[in-house]
């Protein structure tokens, strides 16, 4: 039996995983490439500015769901901004097929606070990667195939959030870790679903 088909059987949480390598003719459209978090940065920055001149980036997220290899490169990414003088929330998305779209600008709730992330401190998706799988600590990139990978910086953490999922043949693997902004592994799991 097919690897893909069986892991669609396993349940919703793992076909989602596998929704775009599932079914007829998936080997026919490769999956995009991808990028990383910073690679298109100035031209989101750019989209946000257009919008709301004075806006801070404070918060990345990224993920793709058919991942060729783990690297740190998603095919969805969002990137939100404040602007104090405007106070509004601004999200800019970077889309699978490379197309910028602002938001429109929105009212934070009460409570809104943020931290603006100072880009000339923050690693690249591609970088907090590499740091994960040249670490002792696991062995998780080994005889894996990449499925899933999704990245978060900021919000109420200034530490990357990474999360990887694979087939390992018998079942899915999975790693999450905590990456500080120097470089550091925080905190590091594997587990099985």
């Amino acid at each position: 039996m097919n690897k893909r088909f069986q892991g669609c059987s396993l349940g919703l949480l793992v076909a989602s995983f596998l929704a775009a390598g599932c079914g007829e003719g998936a080997a026919d459209h490769p999956a995009p490439r991808g990028v990383s978090a910073l690679e298109r940065i100035d031209e989101v920055i750019t989209a946000a500015a257009e919008l709301l001149p004075d806006a801070q980036l404070f918060e990345i997220s990224g993920s793709t769901v058919e991942a060729r290899t783990f690297g740190g490169l998603c095919t969805n990414w969002s990137y939100r901004f404040y602007s104090a003088e405007n106070h509004k929330l601004l999200t800019v998305t970077l889309s699978r097929d490379g197309l910028i779209t602002p938001s429109e600008p929105e009212q934070p709730s009460a409570d809104f606070f943020m931290t603006p992330l100072g880009l000339d401190s923050v690693n690249d998706s591609s970088a907090v990667l590499n740091l994960l799988s040249e670490s002792a600590e696991t062995d998780f990139f080994e005889g894996v195939e990449p499925l899933s990978e999704s990245y978060h910086l900021g919000g109420t953490s200034s530490s990357w959030s990474v999360s990887l999922t694979g087939d390992n043949g018998a079942g899915f693997s999975t790693l999450t870790a905590v990456v500080s902004l120097e470089g550091e592994v925080l905190e590091l799991r594997e587990g099985e679903l």
